[in-house]
Order: structure tokens, then C-alpha cells, then sequence
């Protein structure tokens, strides 16, 4: 669900936040001062910061500037945690680059509702990129109209559809969405991929891009479990992934199907249920799939 640094020498106090942030299935890494928290801020790249204001060494205020330095660790919100309650210091918490301060003893509800509101800005944040980046990665990478043919070419437009009403049926979060909305619209890249194999420069590229740590797993997704999902991923994240994947792979597919058949959609149904009994899509998928595209045949009889 997400990583959280807790800096503090307290052990006791550490001790009770870990639990209660366990308890809502966050990993946990702890640390007694403020040089070991710069270390691990860096090494195991926390979602949230949870900074005790007067520890050894380092102080809380000088933790967080730091981090705010670092380009590595400037992105993390940080939490700051104290007995102070001084205006004065409250202020230079945030002069130092504090999202929150926070007085002890903690609130505890109010405390995991902040993070709750970091985690989902950051799962937005991870869907955006600069549009200028993008702009020259898919210059640089996707096929140019009319040179070359391009797998499932008719994604677009039928097919988005298809995946909105498969995302809705297996009740996935809207997240999952979006990531299958930019998976279709690029998926010129899986033919890149393929043929870039062994080079391996537009793996590298697409890998730089914030979008490319969840766009690269569904866009080379073979339909062989965990084949092209990192280890260490959090189990949410790593299942909802892998439900995208499927989907888009199922999606990809059928069209291609559907093209090679002259748009005979029966026919490419049929390719495609023969394909899932082999292991080549999952089966529970096609056969949601079959359903909304009969559907849709019924509906345009019936016009």
C-alpha cells in the first residue's frame, strides 16, 4: 500500500506509530537519527516522511531541508512531529519545506488521513508527465503514419470501449482506467518493443519516463504470471497491474483478430476464445469481452 520513514530516537514512540501504520498494511522503516534517516530516505525511496523534530545529530528542521535539496528525495511529502507548539516554529517547519506539522501527542486518525491524501496525490502525480518529454520520446519511438503498419491499428476507437465497460464489469478502481486509456493509445509500442529486444534502448527510454514504471509492465505483458512485473512491488499495486495487462492483452488480441478477419467480429471471437484456452489471455477476461461485443452486434441488428 505504501512506505513510510519514521525518524525518531524515541523507541517507545516509534514502536506505537509502527503498529498503528502496519495496521493499515504500510511498510514500515525506521530511524533513530537524523543522518540515518537521510541515508534510508535515499535507499528505500519512502512515499512519506515522518520526521521527530529533536533528534541526535541532525535535526528534524535540517532533515527535511536536506531532503528538499536532494532531487532524489525533494518530491516526498514530510511529516514533521513535535512537542513544540510555538508559532515561530510551526514557521520554520515550513520554511524548511514541511508539508505538515504536527504537535504530540499525535492524532492518530487525523495523521493516517493525511497520508491517505499524500498516497492518492501521488498515485495522480504518476499518471502525469511533462508534456514535452512525452512529446520527444514518442517522436522518437512510435512508428510514423504511413511508413509502417501498425499492430491493432484500430485500437482506438471501438476498442477503448470495450475496455472502459471491462474495467467497469470487474469493478477496478479508475485508476486502472487511465492506465488502459494510455496503454491503447500507445500500444504501437509493443511492436517496438518486440523488435527492439536485445538492444534494448526503448525499454531503457520508456523506463526513465514516470509513466514507463507501470505503462513498460502492461505493454510487454506476455500472459505469463509475474514474467514482466518487478519483485518487491506492493501486492495491490503489483494485482491491479497485472488486471490492466490482462486486459489490454485481451483487448490487443482481439483486434488483431478482428483485422485479419475483415472485421468479422464472430470470427475473431472464435481466434480468440482458441487463444485463451491455450493460455495465451485469460479466459474469465475473453469471455466478458464476448459478452459486451455480442452486445454490441445485437444492438446494431437491431438498428
Amino acid at each position: 500500500m505504501g512506505k513510510i520513514l519514521i525518524a525518531d530516537d524515541n523507541e517507545q514512540n516509534c514502536g506505537i506509530l509502527q503498529d498503528v501504520l502496519e495496521n493499515f498494511s504500510y511498510q514500515v522503516v525506521l530511524a533513530a537519527s537524523g543522518d540515518e534517516a537521510l541515508e534510508l530516505a535515499e535507499q528505500e525511496n519512502p512515499d512519506v516522511v515522518l520526521l521527530d523534530v529533536m533528534m541526535p545529530g541532525l535535526s528534524g528542521y535540517e532533515v527535511c531541508q536536506k531532503l528538499r535539496e536532494n532531487p532524489s528525495t525533494s518530491h516526498v511529502p514530510v511529516v514533521l512531529l513535535t512537542a513544540l507548539s510555538e508559532v515561530e516554529d510551526r514557521i520554520h517547519g515550513y520554511n524548511v519545506g514541511a508539508d505538515i506539522f504536527m504537535t504530540k501527542p499525535i492524532n492518530y486518525q487525523e495523521l493516517m488521513a493525511m497520508i491517505k491524501k499524500f498516497m492518492k496525490e501521488k498515485g495522480e502525480k504518476e499518471l502525469v508527465e511533462p508534456l514535452d518529454k512525452v512529446v520527444n520520446f514518442l517522436n522518437d519511438f512510435l512508428p510514423v503514419s504511413g511508413q509502417q503498419d501498425v499492430p491493432g491499428e484500430l485500437f482506438l476507437a471501438v476498442e477503448q470501449k470495450y475496455g472502459t465497460q471491462l474495467i467497469h464489469s470487474l469493478q477496478l478502481p479508475e485508476k486502472a482506467n487511465r492506465y488502459l486509456d494510455v496503454a491503447i493509445r500507445v500500444q504501437g509500442l509493443s511492436a517496438c518493443l518486440r523488435e527492439d529486444k536485445g538492444r534494448g534502448k526503448l525499454k531503457k527510454a520508456l523506463s526513465e519516463l514516470t509513466m514507463g514504471k507501470w505503462l513498460l509492465p502492461i505493454l510487454t505483458y506476455t500472459g505469463e504470471p509475474g514474467l514482466t512485473f518487478q519483485e518487491g512491488k506492493k501486492e495491490t499495486e503489483t494485482v491491479l497491474l497485472r488486471s490492466v495487462a490482462e486486459i489490454f492483452l485481451a483487448l490487443k488480441t482481439y483486434a488483431e483478430f478482428y483485422k485479419a478477419h475483415n472485421g468479422n467480429r464472430a470470427d475473431a471471437l472464435t481466434s480468440l476464445r482458441r487463444v485463451a484456452k491455450t493460455g495465451g489471455c485469460n479466459p474469465i477476461i475473453v469471455e466478458q469481452l464476448a459478452g459486451i461485443v455480442k452486445n454490441r452486434m445485437l444492438l446494431e441488428d437491431l438498428q
